[in-house]
């Protein structure tokens, strides 16, 4: 990691509707009905983030958790990658702590999903790159905000 210069994070927070909270609180599937909530934001960030990485010349992405490219990953059974232009590694596997991050970064506690969906769900990924990307092109891309 030494050879990038510069670290730039992007933070989802993801408000949950509050009847969603009381209409599914103690379903048994909770925590698949939070990841599918939480998946579509984060390949939607993925995705912006790969467009900006073909923007920007030895930068990479950090994705907010594992990847979730695949229905099953192969590599889990040994196997290569089937989508290795695709994939990248969850930015916890670099040691970021992601909950210190998002606290003392971005002021947001981050929520847990116990027997019920929490108000909101947190999503942190990260950029990284030898050259510092100017506020352009992350708008373009990435958006404001």
């Amino acid at each position: 990691m030494g050879q990038y210069s510069w670290a730039y994070l992007v933070c989802s927070k993801i408000n949950l509707d509050s009847g969603l909270i009381q209409s599914t609180a103690g379903t048994k599937n909770i925590n698949d009905i939070g990841w599918d909530i939480m998946s579509a934001v984060k390949l939607d960030m993925d995705d912006r983030l790969r467009q900006l990485e073909a923007s920007v010349p030895g930068s990479i992405t950090l994705s907010a958790t594992a990847c979730n490219l695949c229905e099953e990953c192969t590599r889990k059974s040994g196997l290569p990658c089937c989508q290795p232009d695709k994939m990248r590694y969850a930015i916890d596997a670099f040691g970021f702590k992601i909950v210190d991050i998002t606290k003392d970064v971005f002021s947001i506690d981050i929520q847990w999903t116990t027997d019920r969906l929490p108000e909101y769900y947190t999503l942190v990924h990260g950029f990284l790159t030898k050259d510092e990307v100017s506020e352009a092109l992350w708008s373009e891309i990435i958006g404001k905000g």
